[in-house]
């Protein structure tokens, strides 16, 4: 098996291949503080479908299921949030990964824009 560039082939009709694509599909919407969100994200192109996970700096979270295209394609997370006014600016990356390959790592973030709600005397 080669892996010349982070394209190389495990059997004769497979091409591993990284990552092209990662979004988040969220569009940087306002949140409010306490309340629950579920933010997709999607991985194009790698072969084998790349394994994705989700990121607030440094620490990985959990809480998020993974499906994969029937064509194998498309590599699909769904995250469940609740951010708290403390995660307001923070960056929430989603990270797709293909360990067969060279480089086979890509990711996208978003900066989280999280509201609470004003109370008197807090």
């Amino acid at each position: 098996m080669s892996l010349c560039g982070g394209i190389g082939r495990a059997r004769d009709d497979w091409e591993l291949l990284r990552p092209l694509l990662v979004e988040i599909s969220f569009n940087n919407q306002p949140m409010s503080a306490d309340r629950k969100y579920e933010i997709e994200c999607q991985a194009i192109g790698s072969r084998p479908p790349a394994k994705i996970t989700w990121w607030m700096g440094n620490l990985e979270l959990h809480g998020h299921s993974q499906k994969v295209s029937e064509d194998g394609n498309v590599s699909i997370s769904l995250l469940t949030i609740t951010p708290t006014r403390e995660d307001h600016g923070k960056a929430l990356s989603c990270r797709a990964i293909n360990e067969l390959v060279r480089n086979g790592v890509r990711e996208t973030a978003m900066k989280l824009n999280v509201f609470c709600k004003y109370t008197k005397g807090a």
